[in-house]
């Protein structure tokens, strides 16, 4: 595997153990697993605590701007 970044928060991958895992199980390449777990999105509060499932700052804020805007709109 080369080396990627998550497309959440930036982080390096190293390898697959850094690598987030689908609702099957499967790895995904495209998260680390500290942001997609499961099938999910998680978020960190200020303390680096797990707060839950959620959707990624940049998924939400692409959906708002509307069809095609995606980050024209921040």
């Amino acid at each position: 595997m080369m080396q990627s970044n998550c497309q959440v928060c930036g982080n390096p991958m190293f390898s697959q153990s850094y690598c987030g895992t689908d609702a099957d199980g499967s790895l995904n390449g495209d998260y680390c697993s500290n942001c997609y777990k499961g099938g999910q999105f998680y978020t960190r509060d200020w303390d680096g605590n797990l707060s839950g499932p959620s959707m990624p700052w940049a998924m939400l804020h692409s959906a708002q701007g509307g069809p095609g805007r995606g980050f024209g709109g921040i």
